[in-house]
């Protein structure tokens, strides 16, 4: 059959930054159609209709799935003279530290909340603030890229509460500052990022580490039959796109890309392997990982997932998935034991959690596997899914909530959402 390609996965020129009973009323909606998070990845040459009907189902109850932002001095009015001093002093002394007027005191006590997932440009940082007696005061915001080292002053974006007369209560009141960390932090991707609440002559909060990433790469692989990627990087506080150059991937035919754990792999239709490309975030270059690429043992290696440490391959012309267990360290794979399972019309795959799902062309059904402790593929007992309008299945893309799958033959998408 001669294929035309569609988005897969998260997402063949392909783009990546690249993880019961009854059913519900059939729903009918009109989809609008959007615009990709940058992240996604997509295949070439997909159907691009401006409008597409939607039906909607629910998969079985029991298909289970864990789906998987001026400091205040408080002193007795007896007492103002003392407390003049004491900050003079402070301001006069070489030793003595901004945490002597806001920092471990008498004041309010802050909590903050560990922001969740990637965070980019404008960042809320939950917190609270906590005190017997007091009803307001003031924060300092900071932030720390170096692991709690040092600290800098945290820039204040719209829409938070501010720094000033914030409320105290004995139970704790809740605040939100926005921080707008890419005037701070311009481009750059931090993995264990800090954020500091100060409350004036109080007890400050340090937040646990969080992923901060102001810096997105996108790899497209190119439509021809040399294997060659090449790789960009989006500043996400302004929208600036740069190239970084072209790679050669060592393949023939590149198809799909998917981004996992600092590498981007890459597979080839023509020459049936996977191509690992290791991602140098310091000199935004890419390498190939020792022994990429990596055969797949099947024909028409097209289309790519991963979870848990293994990834999917779609052989489109053998009909069965290639899977691959990745190695944590350096990212390079190797052909699990239970590699060639059968999947008849096989294309694109989403994996979520435990679960393996499987768009059939042919079939016009989606597969469900079972992904086991050590990555064999076993039938789900609700597989397949033949309902919900599926005609002829060909790509699909999830939300944390459903899957959506695209009919090849016809003008429709089908939803389904994951209980």
């Amino acid at each position: 059959m001669n294929e035309s390609r569609s988005p897969s996965g998260e997402s063949s020129a392909a783009l990546a930054g690249r993880s019961a009973s009854g059913s519900a009323p059939q729903i009918a909606r009109r989809l609008t159609p959007r615009t990709p998070e940058a992240g996604a990845a997509f295949s070439r040459g997909s159907d691009r209709r401006t409008e597409c009907i939607r039906k909607e189902r629910r998969f079985p109850r029991r298909i289970p799935l864990r789906l998987e932002r001026s400091f205040a001095l408080a002193c007795p009015s007896a007492r103002i003279s003392a407390c003049i001093l004491a900050a003079a002093a402070c301001a006069l002394a070489p030793s003595c530290s901004e945490d002597e007027i806001f920092g471990d005191g008498v004041g309010a006590e802050a909590a903050v909340t560990t922001p969740s997932g990637i965070q980019w440009g404008k960042v809320d940082i939950v917190y609270t603030l906590k005190h017997a007696t007091m009803t307001a005061t003031s924060v300092q915001a900071s932030y720390s890229t170096n692991g709690g080292v040092s600290f800098l002053s945290a820039t204040e974006a719209e829409g938070g509460e501010g720094t000033e007369d914030l409320s105290v209560s004995p139970d704790g009141e809740r605040h939100t500052f926005v921080w707008d960390s890419g005037v701070d932090i311009d481009q750059g991707r931090f993995e264990d990022l800090l954020f500091r609440l100060t409350p004036a002559s109080g007890k400050s909060a340090t937040s646990g580490a969080f992923r901060l990433h102001n810096t997105v790469y996108l790899a497209a692989a190119h439509d021809d039959a040399a294997g060659v990627v090449s790789l960009f990087d989006l500043d996400v506080t302004d929208g600036d796109l740069r190239s970084r150059g072209s790679f050669a991937t060592g393949g023939q035919s590149p198809w799909d890309v998917l981004f996992q754990g600092g590498v981007y792999y890459i597979a080839h239709s023509g020459s049936n392997d996977v191509a690992a490309l290791g991602l140098d975030e310091e000199t935004r270059l890419l390498s190939p990982v020792d022994g990429s690429p990596f055969a797949s043992g099947g024909v028409g290696t097209r289309y790519l997932a991963a979870t848990g440490g293994f990834l999917f391959a779609a052989n489109t012309s053998g009909e069965t998935i290639s899977i691959f267990d990745i190695d944590p360290a350096t990212g390079a794979l190797a052909l699990n034991a239970s590699s060639g399972v059968q999947a008849v019309g096989c294309r694109s795959m989403a994996a979520r959690s435990d679960f393996l799902y499987v768009a059939s062309e042919t079939a016009a059904q989606i597969f469900i596997f079972d992904i086991e402790a050590g990555g064999e593929l076993l039938p789900n007992i609700y597989s397949p899914i033949a309902s919900g309008g599926l005609e002829s299945p060909r790509a699909m893309i999830t939300t944390p909530s459903r899957l959506y799958a695209a009919n090849f033959q016809t003008p429709s998408i089908c939803g389904f959402s994951f209980l």
